[in-house]
């Protein structure tokens, strides 16, 4: 009988490991369950976040490419005007020291004005409308064309200092680059060149 005791208590001993050792294996298989589904949701959660990203990248390379694309259009439309010669800039800074448009410059200064243009050896280019007081000496440096009165005028006149853009004189006048050169063979001396 002792033996048979012994026995189921073995027995139930095994039984309640067994058991036990299932309940331990149930919860744990929830816990790994429910740490999975964590990260699972977080894993997503970032996915998302990265899409969200590359979309709004997507969107920033597609403006980046159309501002690229205006950028380059404008650029070859500006440089498909002609680029003024020296002689053609400092006729049109001298038409635009009083005037108003381009047009209306050119209009008041046609061809067979009383304008009278040299170039001088250093380079400097003198314009005047047939008197000394009107003259005007034009200094190309770079980009800035330097206007000014002739310095051996004693007494220049209203005629003022001032620097101009040459890329803004050659915009302004470009398209009218048959006109400039019209009014300058009229106003140029036989040793001047365009």
């Amino acid at each position: 009988m002792r033996k048979f005791v012994y026995t189921i208590l073995m027995l139930l001993v095994l039984a309640m490991g067994v058991g036990a050792g299932t309940l331990i294996g149930y919860h744990f298989n929830d816990a790994a369950d429910a740490v999975t589904a964590k990260q699972l949701s977080k894993a997503k959660q970032s996915i998302s976040k990265l899409q969200s990203t590359n979309q709004q990248a997507s969107a920033s390379i597609s403006s980046l490419k159309d501002a690229s694309s205006f950028a380059s259009s404008v650029t070859a439309a500006n440089s498909t005007q002609p680029t003024l010669s020296n002689t053609e800039l400092a006729m049109a800074a001298y038409l635009d020291i009083n005037g108003t448009t381009p047009a209306a410059n050119l209009q008041r200064f046609g061809a067979g004005s009383t304008l009278n243009l040299k170039t001088q050896s250093d380079g400097t280019i003198a314009i005047d409308s047939g008197t000394a007081a009107s003259t005007v000496i034009f200094q190309f440096n770079g980009d800035t064309i330097n206007e000014g009165p002739d310095p051996t005028f004693t007494t220049p006149g209203s005629i003022q200092p001032t620097s101009v853009s040459v890329s803004a004189i050659n915009k302004r006048y470009a398209a009218y680059q048959p006109q400039l050169d019209a009014i300058i063979d009229s106003a140029s001396d036989d040793d001047a060149s365009n």
